[in-house]
């Protein structure tokens, strides 16, 4: 892991003079290697940041096992895109430091960024079994959870999250998405329902919480939260389409067709889907020709798009 030689120490000021006398007189290398890590922590907020390398390099030379210098210069490296060694560091720094949760969590994020979800897993472990611990660590494993498809699991830590912070609004879209995917919509809508509670304008929670209703098979409700979602921005254009399909599906025709077309005039280059679909509907109301347009329509935006 010294993949650095040892570089010419620099003193700015006194209070930095003063800590290396200390790291001179100490005879505990361990004390010393920490008061480096201070040095060049407060050389990185100062903005020195290639002397504070230099600090941390000293320190893990006096010291082998300090976990706070390996951390440190893994947060460095990361800034300075050097990611295989920012993550080797943090690895080394939880490695000498077992109870090092902010490397454990660090560690956990870059593999997951480089698809090993088994090995994020572990460090995430690691992390969030310390005390005190911050929400997001247990929403970043609840998350890999989700990825590889254990949503007990995941529902767990967003849970776990929540009840860390009650204004968690990430955590409780991610655990009513796991919940829509173990079809147990109720909670998914329950979860929504506190979004809401808190971000009342929120249009992601209106949306999904329509697909809940739809799932839950209460079309009345989804229509009502695509609409309130149109009232906040009436050129949103998914909206239409998917409050067009519930009246559709009602046999609500005249709505489904204004709806459709509301959907076309919005945006008419990527419509095709909405033209098909209309036509459809022309085709249940017993009008053939207008069917047929709509269908002629689809098929050469398609063209115009695709080539063929």
């Amino acid at each position: 892991m010294l993949r650095r030689g040892h570089a010419p120490l620099v003193v700015l000021t006194s209070g930095f003079l003063f800590l290396l006398s200390d790291c001179a007189a100490s005879a505990n290398p361990s004390s010393e290697a920490l008061a480096y890590v201070s040095i060049g922590k407060k050389l990185v907020r100062t903005g020195h940041t290639t002397q504070a390398r230099d600090y941390f390099i000293k320190a893990i030379l006096t010291d082998p096992k300090c976990s706070a210098a390996y951390y440190e210069r893994a947060l460095d490296e990361q800034i300075h895109g050097q990611f295989d060694n920012a993550l080797a560091d943090f690895k080394m720094a939880v490695q000498t430091d077992q109870k090092n949760a902010r490397a454990a969590y660090e560690a956990g994020k870059m593999c997951v960024g480089r698809e090993r979800d088994s090995e994020a897993l572990k460090y995430f472990d690691i992390a969030c079994a310390v005390g005190n611990c911050n929400q997001s660590w247990f929403c970043e494993r609840g998350k890999c959870y989700r990825k590889i498809g254990n949503m007990k699991k995941a529902v767990e830590d967003f849970s776990s999250a929540i009840a860390i912070d009650r204004g968690d609004i990430v955590s409780y879209l991610l655990r009513a998405d796991a919940y829509r995917m173990m079809h147990e919509y109720n909670k998914e809508v329950a979860d929504l329902t506190s979004v809401l509670g808190l971000e009342p304008e929120n249009d992601k929670a209106h949306v999904e919480r329509a697909l809940a209703y739809r799932n839950l098979r209460q079309p009345d409700k989804a229509i009502a939260e695509y609409t309130q979602v149109l009232r906040a921005d009436p050129e949103s254009v998914g909206p239409y389409r998917l409050r067009a399909s519930i009246y559709a599906e009602q046999k609500q025709w005249d709505k489904a067709v204004a709806d459709y077309s509301m959907a076309i005039k919005l945006d008419p280059y990527f419509s095709f889907d909405s033209y098909e679909a209309r036509a459809k509907v022309y085709d249940q109301m017993g009008k053939p020709d207008l069917a047929a347009k709509d269908r002629q329509k689809a098929q050469s935006i398609k063209k115009e798009r695709t080539g063929h």
